[in-house]
């Protein structure tokens, strides 16, 4: 009875574990694709105005 306790506390564990590290790594791509966005753009206009 224990061993099956245990069994499905490790198994809950592991999927809370599984989709907090899913959300954390959608927040995380979101803001590293918005910095990519900004610094692309920043890069883009400096070269630009580099280029004129």
């Amino acid at each position: 009875m224990k061993k099956i306790f245990f069994a499905s506390l490790y198994f809950i564990h592991l999927l809370c574990f599984n989709i907090l590290v899913l959300f954390f790594l959608a927040v995380l791509e979101v803001s590293v694709l918005s910095n990519l966005k900004i610094s692309g753009r920043y890069i883009l206009g400096k070269s630009y105005i580099n280029f004129a």
